[in-house]
């Protein structure tokens, strides 16, 4: 009995999400690039870099984090355990 409770403990553990941070820079100059779309794939959830192309977004370890910007292509990138992404849009 205890080790269906240990599972359903680690289960729920893994489930939950984390605060994951970043910034997006672009490819050319390397300089921080605001407003870009940060949302998890398959979702309406996300947010947008401030000013300084700075991100913050709850996800799980599983989802994929997809970054647009008008004149740049997109990418889509898997959370796994990163918490803190350095991102490179180009145009």
């Amino acid at each position: 009995m205890w080790a269906i409770g240990f599972l359903l403990l680690h289960y729920q553990g893994v489930a939950q999400d984390a605060t994951v941070t970043g910034t997006v820079v672009a490819a050319s100059d390397n300089t921080p690039v605001p407003g870009v779309s940060v949302t998890i794939k398959g979702t309406t959830r996300g947010t947008v870099t401030d000013s300084d192309g700075r991100f913050s977004l709850m996800a799980n370890a599983s989802d994929v984090l997809v970054f647009s910007f008008i004149g740049m292509a997109t990418q889509e990138i898997l959370v796994g355990s990163q918490q803190n992404m350095q991102v490179t849009l180009s145009s």
